[in-house]
């Protein structure tokens, strides 16, 4: 009788042993199948992220292309203003030495 319950001991300890490795076999699957979304998920985040990225560098170059536009224009008032005051002293004192233009 004695080695009957033995028996019976590791038939239920293999029984349970044997079912816990079958939830560890569907964790390890239902793992790797979410590695698998999680790197997809992933994957689709980053094209994203770039796309954004991209879009906010061409609305910031619409945004200020008026900005740019106005720089420009002012910039190349004040170089004409400073070449004809730079032209005006240069011939004003070439008449003052006597040069003749």
């Amino acid at each position: 009788m004695d080695e009957q319950e033995n028996i019976g001991t590791i038939n239920y300890r293999l029984t349970n042993i044997e079912s816990t490795l079958a939830e560890l076999k569907s964790v390890i699957v239902e793992n790797k199948l979410q590695d698998k979304e999680i790197s997809a998920v992933k994957e689709k985040l980053t094209e994203c992220m770039q796309a954004i990225n991209a879009h906010d560098q061409r609305i910031k170059k619409v945004e200020l292309a008026p900005v740019e536009s106005k720089a420009n224009k002012w910039q190349m008032i004040s170089d004409s203003v400073f070449k004809f005051i730079i032209s005006t002293a240069i011939g004003f004192f070439a008449v003052k030495f006597g040069l003749k233009l």
